[in-house]
C-alpha cells in the first residue's frame, strides 16, 4: 500500500503522470513505463531541451541480469498520435541495468528536438512517447536484443 500512496503523492507533488499497474505472468520479461516527468502538462517545443525521468517496472525472469534501454521517439504525426508505421525516430535516451525478479528503476536523460542533417522527421508539430527495450547482458553492456516493447506516454510537440 505504500507503494501505491508513494505514487500517488509524486503525481499530486510533482505532476508526474501514471499509468495503473498490471500484474505480469511469473514466467515472463516485462517492462512498463509507469511514470514521466515532467508531467504532459509541460509542453514540448521545437529547439526546446527537456530532462525527462522516466520510471519503469520491469520482471525479468529469462536472465540474471538485462540491460534497459530507455529512450524518446519522436513521430511525424501531430497532436499526440504514436503509430509505430509512420516515420519517426529516436531522440536521447540512456540505458540501465537490471536483476532478475521484477523491481523499479528511475532513469534521466536529456532531450532536444533532433532537427540535424540525419534527422528522419521533418520540422513542424510532432509527438513523443516513450520505449524500452531489454537488451542481454554481457559485463554491463548491451550485447544482443531480447525484445522491444511498444512505446507509450504519447505527447504532442509544438513547432
Amino acid at each position: 500500500m505504500t507503494c501505491r500512496f508513494e505514487r500517488v503523492l509524486a503525481a499530486v507533488l510533482f505532476g508526474v503522470v501514471l499509468l495503473p499497474s498490471q500484474t505480469v505472468p511469473a514466467n515472463a520479461d516485462d517492462v512498463r513505463v509507469v511514470a514521466v516527468s515532467p508531467a504532459e502538462t509541460v509542453s514540448l517545443r521545437e529547439g526546446r531541451k527537456v530532462r525527462f525521468e522516466v520510471t519503469l517496472h520491469y520482471a525479468l525472469q529469462s536472465a540474471d541480469s538485462a540491460i534497459l534501454q530507455v529512450y524518446a521517439e519522436r513521430y511525424a504525426k501531430s497532436g499526440g498520435v504514436c503509430d509505430d508505421a509512420d516515420l519517426h525516430q529516436t531522440e536521447g535516451g540512456t540505458t540501465v541495468r537490471i536483476q532478475r525478479g521484477t523491481g523499479d528503476v528511475h532513469v534521466r536523460f536529456p532531450w532536444q528536438w533532433g532537427t540535424g542533417p540525419d534527422a528522419k522527421v521533418p520540422r513542424g508539430a510532432a509527438s513523443l512517447a516513450f520505449g524500452v527495450n531489454l537488451w542481454s547482458d554481457k559485463g554491463g553492456r548491451p550485447v544482443k536484443p531480447v525484445r522491444a516493447f511498444e512505446t507509450s506516454f504519447c505527447r504532442p510537440i509544438a513547432p
